[in-house]
């Protein structure tokens, strides 16, 4: 009941939504689980359904939008409002009514399923979580119970997230959001801020959703819930297929597990491999948002690793350490590049706004620095871009450290709990003096 108090806190009008949902799932499970061997209409049903309610809230103004500009004609938009977390929670009850019809979600009790679908340090933004990470604990009692030493590797996983969103994110959000309205308010961008801008949302987004991820992990440990790693330092990929082995990696798993390999997977031959990799990254983007860059977003990816898959396949493995090091140092490079310029049309509202940051990176208008108007300190900017991109790439991410926690003894437990009051203080600072720039997660929006 709590956890369906915090979602209505935001809008109390769509509980009702969320409670139907978890309603109408659980129910359906029960048909699939009386005719799982003999039928595959009740999962298929249940896939339908859950759809068509995330292509209603989600994509029917896309939609329409989109038939008036093709056909010319005047249809209104009915304004609907996303409700928070609809792609996360859809895509958890898929993933449990595939998993039910597949004979591996035992029986569930609806109080049981609705904790899970609703445990709220999960539910608006993720990660998206499968029965084997909760159903397990509550019903042996292993979870919900207050355990000192998993609330305190909670504290610390939380102050950690808290602030890398608070500090980081929101510091690093100025940058991004002011070059980027720029653009897409029509105004020429020089490729140096077109440079800061590109930098600035590439490290805002990893430090935002890891940011997210993070608390809601160190909230599941102070109940006792393990929930699922989501980022392991993705930026430090040697290569497209490595990057999304380490971002967003319970979505990751998801596309894999119920769109990629029931395509066909890489089973059916190369040519159906790069379709259904293309295909399950362009669904992929549309799950973000209705919007055509959303897409081109999933294109782009799916097109990296297509690429990515046909030159492992004639290049030659290397046979010494240092072709191997100098392999890896490329291949670090080539990927943070094409993801931080594929960050552009994800973050860019419009077309026109992402072809003019495209055209300030590579220098086409050749323009000054000054072209734009902003209230930017430059140098404190490149401080910040500069400070994300050493944490990003040189420290241990917080899965990590939340390992090591366990080991930690004496002096060292001391100094990890120095770390996590000094996290909590300082963020606790950036709330109150810099109120005026915090802003709600990214993913809140998908």
């Amino acid at each position: 009941m709590s956890s369906l108090f915090f979602y209505a806190f935001w809008r109390y009008e769509y509980l009702l939504l969320i409670a139907v949902s978890i309603l109408g799932n659980w129910l359906i499970s029960l048909w699939i689980r009386r005719t799982a061997s003999t039928s595959r209409v009740p999962v298929f049903v249940g896939i339908v359904l859950n759809l068509l309610a995330i292509g209603f809230f989600k994509y029917f103004d896309f939609f329409i939008s989109n038939t008036n500009a093709l056909l010319g004609s005047e249809y209104s938009e009915w304004g609907i409002l996303l409700p928070l977390g609809i792609s996360f929670f859809t895509f958890q009850q898929i993933a449990f009514l595939v998993d039910t019809h597949r004979g591996l979600a035992g029986p569930t009790k609806f109080l049981e399923y609705s904790f899970f679908v609703s445990f709220f340090p999960q539910l608006i933004a993720g990660p998206i979580v499968h029965h084997r990470h909760i159903l397990p604990g509550i019903r042996d009692g292993s979870s919900l119970q207050i355990n000192a030493e998993q609330t305190l590797k909670g504290l610390h996983a939380f102050a950690i997230g808290l602030a890398k969103k608070v500090i980081l994110a929101d510091s690093l959000a100025v940058a991004a959001s002011q070059i980027f309205d720029a653009a897409d308010a029509g105004q020429q961008i020089s490729s140096y801020h077109a440079v800061i801008g590109t930098l600035s949302y590439t490290f805002q987004i990893y430090f935002d959703f890891s940011g997210y991820t993070d608390m809601a992990i160190g909230l599941g440990y102070m109940f006792g819930i393990e929930l699922p790693k989501n980022f392991d330092s993705p930026y430090k990929s040697r290569s497209i297929t490595e990057f999304w082995r380490r971002w967003h990696m319970t979505l990751s798993e998801f596309l894999r597990d119920y769109i990629y390999i029931p395509l066909g997977g890489n089973r059916k031959g190369a040519r159906r491999r790069y379709f259904n990799l293309l295909g399950t990254m362009l669904i992929g983007g549309l799950w973000h948002g209705a919007s055509w860059p959303f897409v081109f977003w999933g294109a782009l990816h799916g097109m990296f690793l297509v690429v990515n898959h046909g030159i492992s396949k004639v290049l030659p493995e290397p046979a010494r350490p240092w072709q191997r090091h100098l392999l890896g140092t490329l291949g670090f490079v080539l990927t943070f590049t094409v993801v931080a310029l594929a960050w552009i049309p994800f973050r860019a509202v419009t077309w026109s706004g992402m072809l003019r940051m495209y055209e300030g990176l590579i220098g086409i208008f050749h323009a000054r620095p000054d072209v734009i108007d902003l209230e930017l300190n430059a140098s404190g900017m490149v401080g910040w871009v500069l400070a994300a991109g050493a944490i990003s790439l040189l420290f241990p991410n917080t899965w990590t450290l939340l390992q090591r926690f366990d080991s930690l003894r004496g002096v060292h437990r001391v100094g990890s709990n120095l770390v996590t009051i000094a996290c909590l203080t300082a963020s606790l600072y950036f709330l109150i003096y810099h109120a005026n720039r915090v802003s709600e997660f990214i993913y809140f929006n998908f």
